[in-house]
């Protein structure tokens, strides 16, 4: 899974650890948190480490502020040893030399706190429990009445709280809402804390992080960008990888047709020989090998669709004396695409499970079109199936007999190909589940989807495709999420949820939130500004002079320049040469020097198609006179 891994975070630094489902982070994570330990090598670990796994480690007797508390254990062991001092002092004050040395314990302890800063420790507290979402009547519940979601965001204050010199994060956002994940990442941003994290979030990683580290097959590949300029540098590097061996694979075959064509020759024996050695001496370029697999979604869609799709009027859904959402109206037309969004808890799983009739409002009116096939996907969509069963049986199930001879197809798209088919749905991974729940999704005709958080455990590349499906759909869709990157430009309104109430804004994520005046956009909104306001610069070639017409000493000038011209692109065409063989090294790859080094490669090559330009105009020049 991995192999000779390499690499340091330093203090403060924020740093993404990136790739396909199974290539090894979270093994590496827990490696490094003393989870496990490498077949071979060494971990050097800091001593003030937190980690955030995924499984809840606090007390479910405790109240939500009693478990966030636990994180300064340090100030607990010393309000106790302060205890036994001050009863040391009561009982024990005829002796003056204990009488001194308790007074100075109690001074040094009292010192400590102060550093401590124990008198801010209560507002600490209710600060990063706000900011993770949590109101203040949950502070006194205890952790056996929340959900699991809320149980984690307790585990992450903890560690929040407790100020580790390094943080280890597996999916931290996986059970946070929209405000909740803005609100970490500008906390996380502006701490001093170094950071090695594990998130399929995209624009999570490109808000917080400065360094990205990707394991794939078993290697790692280390650059200081952020995840999307990371692998723009990748692609960049993959494809000069890629050019530098198919130009040493040509010079290869144009030397093996050498030799072939001089051993024939007595006379040219030895030149035969000379290039043979030279050929035993290349070293051949490695080509990266590449995860190249890609999960297929395409959603089949009925032809006709109603016009008017769904509509609510006075919606109230109560559960109890508990008001999750209250005289609610909502439409939906025919096609249109709408984001619900808002924190956990405020209707928006109840408004998509009253439309798609999996629960009954307790007033107002639901109509929902009778010519509306829908497709839904719950939250805990993955956890529905029988763990007994195998994918294979699970997915035949709920197939309609005419669609069952492509279950195999269907399932190979979803990257369960071969032996994968047979496993039980108890050992797939959470990323597998989630693609059996899509590939089970579309095994019927829809005409709207209401798909509530599908992209969890989905790596990047499969929500990327998600996306792309999503967008191809012609269908009407509803979508939950709390991922930006996923959100943004896949839907026509967003709709946030709050107290039981909807407010509506046309437009993506991205709009609504700069609305809101949550996210600052500006720099984006900035440069797609410049980029409009660029003015177009036609293009004028000169037009070829004839040489009939120059004089002697203009001819001499041009022929000069021309010699000049290819001495320079022999020496620039040598130089990027150079430079490929370069940038292919696996080992280079991973060296300070390699961001340097390939923009040294653009220059060259951007400095020799305009010699070559000028080189042309020349010949066009001089083939005239």
């Amino acid at each position: 899974m991995l192999d000779q891994v390499s690499f340091a975070v330093r203090q403060g630094e924020k740093v993404a650890l990136i790739g396909r489902n199974g290539a090894g982070k979270s093994t590496l994570l827990k490696m490094i948190a003393g989870h496990g330990e490498p077949d071979s090598g060494s971990i050097d670990k800091p001593i003030n480490m937190a980690y955030l796994k995924q499984e809840i480690t606090l007390d479910p007797e405790l109240t939500v502020m009693e478990a966030a508390y636990t994180a300064f254990e340090r100030v607990r062991q010393i309000h106790d040893q302060l205890e036994k001092t001050i009863y040391q002092l009561e009982h024990h004050h005829d002796n003056e030399e204990s009488l001194m040395h308790h007074s100075q314990m109690m001074a040094e302890l009292y010192s400590e706190l102060e550093h401590l800063d124990e008198a801010n420790i209560e507002g600490d507290m209710e600060k990063v429990l706000k900011g993770l979402g949590f109101e203040e009547d949950t502070f006194h519940k205890k952790l056996k009445e929340l959900s699991g979601g809320w149980q984690m965001r307790v585990e992450l204050a903890k560690l929040l709280l407790a100020r580790p010199d390094y943080l280890l994060l597996d999916e931290p956002t996986n059970h946070l809402d929209m405000p909740s994940i803005i609100w970490l990442e500008r906390y996380l941003k502006t701490s001093s804390t170094g950071v090695l994290l594990v998130s399929h979030d995209k624009r999570f990683l490109d808000q917080l992080t400065e360094r990205t580290i990707e394991i794939s097959l078993g290697r790692v590949y280390d650059m200081p960008y952020p995840y999307s300029k990371f692998m723009e540098e990748r692609k960049l590097a993959k494809e000069i990888q890629q050019a530098a061996f198919q130009n040493q694979q040509k010079e290869i075959e144009r030397k093996e047709k050498l030799i072939d064509r001089f051993r024939a020759k007595a006379s040219k024996a030895s030149m035969a020989k000379s290039l043979e050695k030279q050929l035993d001496k290349i070293e051949i370029i490695e080509v990266e090998d590449e995860d190249t697999s890609v999960m297929k979604v395409r959603f089949p869609v009925l032809d006709r669709a109603p016009r008017t799709m769904v509509q609510a009027r006075h919606l109230t859904k109560a559960y109890g004396k508990k008001i999750v959402l209250s005289g609610i109206d909502f439409d939906l037309e025919r096609n249109e695409k709408i984001a619900f969004v808002g924190q956990n808890g405020q209707g928006k799983s109840t408004l998509a499970k009253l439309i798609a009739n999996k629960i009954e409002p307790t007033g107002g009116v639901m109509d929902v079109n009778e010519k509306v096939m829908l497709g839904y996907y719950a939250q805990d969509q993955t956890e529905l199936f029988d763990p007994s069963k195998t994918v294979l049986q699970t997915i035949e199930e709920q197939a309609a007999p005419e669609v069952r001879p492509r279950v195999r197809a269907i399932l190979g798209a979803f990257l369960f190909s071969g032996e994968d088919a047979g496993k039980k749905i108890s050992v797939l991974s959470g990323g597998e589940r989630a693609r059996l729940a899509l590939a089970c999704m579309i095994l019927s005709q829809t005409n709207l989807l209401i798909m509530d958080e599908p992209t969890h455990h989905l790596d990047i590349m499969a929500k990327q495709r998600l996306k792309d499906a999503l967008l191809d759909y012609p269908g009407a869709l509803i979508i939950i999420s709390h991922d930006r990157d996923f959100l943004q430009g896949l839907t026509s309104r967003t709709i946030e949820f709050t107290g039981g109430k909807t407010m509506e804004y046309l437009g993506d994520i991205d709009e609504m939130l700069v609305k809101k005046g949550i996210e600052n956009l500006d720099l984006v909104q900035a440069a797609e500004k410049e980029k409009k306001n660029v003015p177009v610069v036609k293009e004028v070639k000169p037009t070829p002079m004839s040489t009939s017409s120059m004089s002697d000493q203009e001819k001499r000038t041009i022929q000069k320049r021309f010699a000049q011209i290819e001495k320079e692109i022999d020496k620039l065409e040598k130089g990027i040469k150079e430079k490929e063989l370069q940038l292919a090294d696996p080992d280079f790859f991973q060296s300070p020097e390699f961001g340097n080094a390939v923009k040294v490669y653009e220059t060259r090559k951007q400095e020799l198609e305009k010699l070559t330009e000028e080189w042309e105009q020349l010949v066009g020049k001089l083939s005239l006179g």
